[in-house]
């Protein structure tokens, strides 16, 4: 079976390592390659919601949660990104930037928000 994947390079890595906004968020999924993805777009629209609870507790500003929603909600919408999916997705959101791959191995769903990416 062939695996949609999108494998972060280096400096990828470093870029999410070294970035720093309190609103940050990292959110795991688990996807199959061949599905339709239905129950893994809900899973990830439901962590969305559990990072945006968690940042207007902190305190976040609006305009910053209102980026982030819509930035994982246009993801969670993208119907030709959902039809190639690998075993898991990582998705890396800030107010300026989003970096989501699509992985080979099978992570667990977990959302986690803090004051930098958690790669």
């Amino acid at each position: 079976m062939f695996l949609h994947t999108d494998i972060p390079t280096r400096a990828q890595l470093d870029r999410l390592l070294a970035s720093r906004n309190p609103a940050s968020v990292s959110i795991y999924v688990p996807t199959d390659p061949v599905t339709a993805n239905v129950g893994e777009r809900i899973e990830l629209s439901n962590l969305a919601a559990d990072a945006v609870v968690q940042l207007r507790d902190a305190g976040v500003a609006r305009s910053e949660l209102a980026a982030i929603e819509e930035e994982l909600a246009d993801l969670v919408d993208y119907d030709e990104f959902w039809r190639y999916q690998a075993r898991s997705l990582a998705t890396f959101v800030t107010p300026e930037s989003m970096m989501s791959f699509r992985l080979p191995n099978r992570l667990l769903s977990v959302v986690e928000v803090s004051d930098r990416s958690a790669p």
